[in-house]
Protein backbone atom coordinates (compact mmCIF):
# COMPACT_ATOMS: atom_id res chain seq x y z
CA UNK A 1 0.00 0.00 0.00
CA UNK A 2 2.91 2.52 0.36
CA UNK A 3 2.90 3.00 -3.53
CA UNK A 4 -1.12 2.66 -3.59
CA UNK A 5 -1.30 6.67 -2.60
CA UNK A 6 -2.28 5.49 0.86
CA UNK A 7 0.72 6.84 2.31
CA UNK A 8 1.79 10.33 2.15
CA UNK A 9 5.13 10.89 -0.06
CA UNK A 10 6.59 12.62 2.86
CA UNK A 11 6.16 9.38 5.09
CA UNK A 12 6.70 6.35 2.46
CA UNK A 13 11.01 6.69 3.77
CA UNK A 14 10.05 6.04 7.46
CA UNK A 15 7.56 3.28 6.74
CA UNK A 16 9.75 1.47 4.96
CA UNK A 17 12.40 1.96 8.06
CA UNK A 18 9.61 0.74 10.29
CA UNK A 19 9.11 -1.90 8.05
CA UNK A 20 13.27 -3.01 8.00
CA UNK A 21 13.52 -2.50 11.86
CA UNK A 22 10.75 -5.02 12.50
CA UNK A 23 12.28 -7.53 10.44
CA UNK A 24 15.63 -7.34 11.84
CA UNK A 25 14.64 -7.82 15.22
CA UNK A 26 12.82 -10.65 14.35
CA UNK A 27 8.86 -9.49 14.65
CA UNK A 28 9.59 -6.74 17.10
CA UNK A 29 9.75 -2.84 17.37
CA UNK A 30 9.55 -0.32 19.92
CA UNK A 31 7.08 2.15 20.53
CA UNK A 32 9.59 4.96 19.81
CA UNK A 33 10.35 3.45 16.64
CA UNK A 34 6.65 3.02 16.11
CA UNK A 35 5.88 7.01 17.10
CA UNK A 36 7.79 7.93 14.23
CA UNK A 37 5.55 7.51 11.89
CA UNK A 38 2.88 10.21 12.95
CA UNK A 39 -0.34 9.59 13.95
CA UNK A 40 -2.71 10.53 11.00
CA UNK A 41 -0.95 8.62 8.74
CA UNK A 42 -0.94 5.71 10.88
CA UNK A 43 -4.63 6.14 11.95
CA UNK A 44 -4.92 5.91 7.89
CA UNK A 45 -3.27 2.85 7.87
CA UNK A 46 -5.17 1.11 10.53
CA UNK A 47 -7.99 2.17 8.36
CA UNK A 48 -6.50 0.43 5.42
CA UNK A 49 -6.70 -2.68 7.13
CA UNK A 50 -10.92 -3.10 6.30
CA UNK A 51 -10.22 -3.04 3.31
CA UNK A 52 -8.88 -6.78 3.14
CA UNK A 53 -11.73 -8.25 3.78
CA UNK A 54 -14.96 -9.15 1.76
CA UNK A 55 -19.10 -8.41 2.54
CA UNK A 56 -22.15 -9.38 1.29
CA UNK A 57 -23.74 -6.48 -1.08
CA UNK A 58 -27.70 -6.75 0.25
CA UNK A 59 -29.10 -5.17 -2.20
CA UNK A 60 -27.30 -6.58 -5.39
CA UNK A 61 -26.78 -9.93 -3.08
CA UNK A 62 -22.96 -10.64 -4.21
CA UNK A 63 -19.61 -10.33 -2.44
CA UNK A 64 -17.84 -7.22 -3.11
CA UNK A 65 -14.25 -7.64 -2.47
CA UNK A 66 -12.27 -4.65 -0.63
CA UNK A 67 -8.85 -3.07 -2.38
CA UNK A 68 -6.45 -4.80 -0.69
CA UNK A 69 -8.27 -8.23 -0.61
CA UNK A 70 -5.95 -9.88 -2.54
CA UNK A 71 -3.01 -9.52 0.45
CA UNK A 72 -5.85 -11.72 2.55
CA UNK A 73 -5.64 -14.15 -0.26
CA UNK A 74 -2.20 -14.57 -0.58
CA UNK A 75 -1.30 -14.59 3.05
CA UNK A 76 -4.22 -17.49 3.91
CA UNK A 77 -2.96 -18.74 0.31
CA UNK A 78 -1.83 -22.77 1.09
CA UNK A 79 -1.78 -22.26 4.78
CA UNK A 80 -4.31 -25.47 6.15
CA UNK A 81 -3.64 -25.90 10.12
CA UNK A 82 -3.21 -22.77 12.46
CA UNK A 83 0.55 -22.48 12.89
CA UNK A 84 0.11 -21.19 16.52
CA UNK A 85 -1.83 -24.03 17.60
CA UNK A 86 -1.93 -26.67 15.15
CA UNK A 87 -5.15 -27.69 15.32
CA UNK A 88 -8.19 -25.64 13.72
CA UNK A 89 -8.44 -23.95 10.41
CA UNK A 90 -10.99 -21.94 10.49
CA UNK A 91 -8.46 -19.21 9.92
CA UNK A 92 -8.13 -15.79 9.81
CA UNK A 93 -5.67 -12.63 10.06
CA UNK A 94 -3.90 -11.75 13.41
CA UNK A 95 -1.84 -8.71 14.12
CA UNK A 96 0.88 -10.19 15.93
CA UNK A 97 1.67 -6.84 17.04
CA UNK A 98 -1.84 -5.29 18.13
CA UNK A 99 -3.25 -3.59 15.61
CA UNK A 100 -4.83 -1.11 18.10
CA UNK A 101 -1.30 -0.36 19.28
CA UNK A 102 0.83 -0.15 16.30
CA UNK A 103 -1.72 0.55 13.92
CA UNK A 104 1.30 1.96 11.69
CA UNK A 105 2.29 -1.94 11.13
CA UNK A 106 -1.95 -3.31 9.86
CA UNK A 107 -1.03 -3.36 6.84
CA UNK A 108 2.90 -4.71 6.92
CA UNK A 109 2.50 -8.38 5.69
CA UNK A 110 4.98 -9.50 8.25
CA UNK A 111 2.70 -8.61 10.86
CA UNK A 112 -0.03 -10.21 9.20
CA UNK A 113 -0.46 -14.15 10.27
CA UNK A 114 -2.89 -16.68 9.97
CA UNK A 115 -3.88 -17.85 13.03
CA UNK A 116 -7.67 -20.16 14.16
CA UNK A 117 -10.53 -17.53 15.80
CA UNK A 118 -9.63 -19.34 19.11
CA UNK A 119 -5.79 -18.51 19.20
CA UNK A 120 -6.84 -15.10 17.94
CA UNK A 121 -8.99 -14.76 20.99
CA UNK A 122 -6.55 -16.35 23.12
CA UNK A 123 -3.60 -13.89 21.91
CA UNK A 124 -5.92 -10.96 22.23
CA UNK A 125 -6.25 -11.80 25.79
CA UNK A 126 -2.57 -12.00 26.74
CA UNK A 127 0.59 -9.73 25.82
CA UNK A 128 1.79 -10.29 22.62
CA UNK A 129 5.19 -11.54 23.35
CA UNK A 130 3.55 -14.48 25.43
CA UNK A 131 3.14 -16.09 21.90
CA UNK A 132 6.41 -17.07 19.58
CA UNK A 133 5.96 -15.44 15.99
CA UNK A 134 5.80 -18.21 13.09
CA UNK A 135 7.69 -16.57 10.82
CA UNK A 136 10.59 -15.56 12.70
CA UNK A 137 11.05 -18.62 15.49
CA UNK A 138 14.56 -19.78 15.39
CA UNK A 139 14.80 -23.61 16.32
CA UNK A 140 17.21 -24.61 18.78
CA UNK A 141 21.12 -25.51 17.66
CA UNK A 142 21.77 -27.58 20.29
CA UNK A 143 18.86 -30.61 20.00
CA UNK A 144 17.07 -30.70 16.87
CA UNK A 145 13.56 -31.89 19.07
CA UNK A 146 12.95 -30.06 22.10
CA UNK A 147 9.19 -30.50 22.66
CA UNK A 148 8.39 -33.34 24.60
CA UNK A 149 5.19 -35.03 26.11
CA UNK A 150 4.71 -37.19 29.09
CA UNK A 151 1.08 -39.46 28.86
CA UNK A 152 0.16 -40.39 32.47
CA UNK A 153 -2.65 -42.62 33.02
CA UNK A 154 -5.10 -42.43 36.06
CA UNK A 155 -8.13 -45.00 36.59
CA UNK A 156 -10.11 -44.07 33.09
CA UNK A 157 -8.45 -40.92 32.42
CA UNK A 158 -5.52 -39.77 30.26
CA UNK A 159 -2.94 -36.60 30.63
CA UNK A 160 -1.07 -35.74 28.00
CA UNK A 161 1.77 -32.86 29.75
CA UNK A 162 4.20 -31.42 26.89
CA UNK A 163 7.31 -29.29 27.93
CA UNK A 164 10.32 -27.93 26.78
CA UNK A 165 13.59 -29.72 26.71
CA UNK A 166 15.87 -26.45 28.19
CA UNK A 167 18.82 -28.43 27.44
CA UNK A 168 17.89 -27.77 23.56
CA UNK A 169 18.29 -23.67 24.35
CA UNK A 170 21.03 -21.51 25.47
CA UNK A 171 18.47 -18.45 25.57
CA UNK A 172 16.06 -19.61 28.54
CA UNK A 173 13.66 -16.55 27.78
CA UNK A 174 12.96 -18.28 24.61
CA UNK A 175 11.80 -21.26 26.79
CA UNK A 176 10.02 -19.30 29.02
CA UNK A 177 8.22 -17.90 25.80
CA UNK A 178 7.56 -21.22 24.29
CA UNK A 179 5.92 -22.21 27.68
CA UNK A 180 3.62 -19.24 27.44
CA UNK A 181 2.78 -19.79 23.81
CA UNK A 182 1.92 -23.71 25.02
CA UNK A 183 -0.05 -22.37 27.78
CA UNK A 184 -1.94 -19.57 25.50
CA UNK A 185 -3.08 -22.42 22.77
CA UNK A 186 -4.42 -24.47 25.51
CA UNK A 187 -6.86 -22.46 27.07
CA UNK A 188 -10.19 -24.14 28.10
CA UNK A 189 -8.37 -27.50 27.49
CA UNK A 190 -8.66 -27.57 23.64
CA UNK A 191 -4.90 -28.93 23.19
CA UNK A 192 -5.84 -31.21 25.64
CA UNK A 193 -8.77 -32.57 23.28
CA UNK A 194 -7.42 -32.04 20.10
CA UNK A 195 -4.77 -34.73 21.73
CA UNK A 196 -7.43 -37.07 22.81
CA UNK A 197 -9.12 -36.70 19.80
CA UNK A 198 -5.72 -37.15 17.75
CA UNK A 199 -5.02 -40.93 19.48
CA UNK A 200 -8.68 -42.03 19.34
CA UNK A 201 -8.19 -41.39 15.61
CA UNK A 202 -4.91 -43.25 15.75
CA UNK A 203 -5.42 -46.00 17.66
CA UNK A 204 -8.86 -47.06 18.80
CA UNK A 205 -10.33 -50.01 17.13
CA UNK A 206 -7.24 -50.75 15.14
CA UNK A 207 -4.96 -52.60 17.03
CA UNK A 208 -4.92 -55.06 19.38
CA UNK A 209 -2.22 -55.53 21.60
CA UNK A 210 1.31 -53.53 23.04
CA UNK A 211 3.00 -55.72 20.22
CA UNK A 212 0.81 -54.42 17.28
CA UNK A 213 0.87 -50.87 18.44
CA UNK A 214 5.01 -50.27 18.68
CA UNK A 215 5.22 -52.26 15.77
CA UNK A 216 2.84 -49.35 13.73
CA UNK A 217 4.59 -46.35 15.81
CA UNK A 218 6.88 -46.00 12.93
CA UNK A 219 4.60 -45.58 10.31
CA UNK A 220 2.19 -43.86 12.02
CA UNK A 221 5.13 -41.67 13.00
CA UNK A 222 6.02 -41.12 9.12
CA UNK A 223 2.22 -39.74 8.40
CA UNK A 224 3.23 -37.04 10.62
CA UNK A 225 6.50 -35.60 10.05
CA UNK A 226 5.21 -33.36 7.12
CA UNK A 227 3.83 -31.35 10.65
CA UNK A 228 7.80 -31.27 11.93
CA UNK A 229 9.13 -32.65 14.54
CA UNK A 230 8.24 -30.60 17.05
CA UNK A 231 4.62 -30.59 16.32
CA UNK A 232 2.71 -31.57 19.38
CA UNK A 233 1.81 -34.74 17.24
CA UNK A 234 5.02 -35.78 16.70
CA UNK A 235 5.93 -35.25 20.66
CA UNK A 236 2.62 -37.16 21.72
CA UNK A 237 3.63 -40.22 19.55
CA UNK A 238 7.74 -40.44 20.91
CA UNK A 239 5.51 -40.41 24.87
CA UNK A 240 4.03 -43.38 24.12
CA UNK A 241 7.57 -44.86 23.42
CA UNK A 242 7.42 -43.94 27.59
CA UNK A 243 4.23 -45.94 28.20
CA UNK A 244 5.83 -48.48 26.26
CA UNK A 245 9.04 -48.60 28.72
CA UNK A 246 6.55 -48.36 31.55
CA UNK A 247 4.67 -51.43 30.90
CA UNK A 248 0.93 -49.81 30.40
CA UNK A 249 0.63 -49.88 26.79
CA UNK A 250 -2.52 -52.19 27.16
CA UNK A 251 -3.68 -50.02 30.08
CA UNK A 252 -3.25 -47.28 27.51
CA UNK A 253 -5.99 -48.72 24.87
CA UNK A 254 -8.18 -49.93 27.63
CA UNK A 255 -8.32 -46.06 29.01
CA UNK A 256 -8.33 -44.61 25.40
CA UNK A 257 -11.00 -46.77 24.63
CA UNK A 258 -13.32 -45.58 27.86
CA UNK A 259 -13.01 -42.38 27.14
CA UNK A 260 -14.27 -43.11 23.36
CA UNK A 261 -17.56 -45.34 24.52
CA UNK A 262 -17.97 -42.58 27.30
CA UNK A 263 -17.72 -39.82 24.29
CA UNK A 264 -20.04 -41.86 22.19
CA UNK A 265 -22.65 -42.18 25.25
CA UNK A 266 -22.53 -38.67 26.34
CA UNK A 267 -23.61 -38.03 22.21
CA UNK A 268 -26.25 -39.95 21.96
Amino acid sequence: MVDNGDVPNGDKAALLTLYDSYENQAGHISEQEHNSIPKPTAAKIHDAYAKTTNKMDNTKKVLTYGKYYYIREELMNGVRLCPLCGIAQDLTLDHYMPQSKYPALSMFRQNLVPVCSACNRSKNAQPYTDFIHPYYFIPPTLKKIFLNATIKIHKNSLCVFLDIDETAFTDYTVVERLRSHLKGINSEFRLQNAIISFLQECFVGKYNNEKEIINALPSIMDTYQLYGINHWRLAVLRGIYDVYRRGEIDKFIQVLQYITEESRDQAI
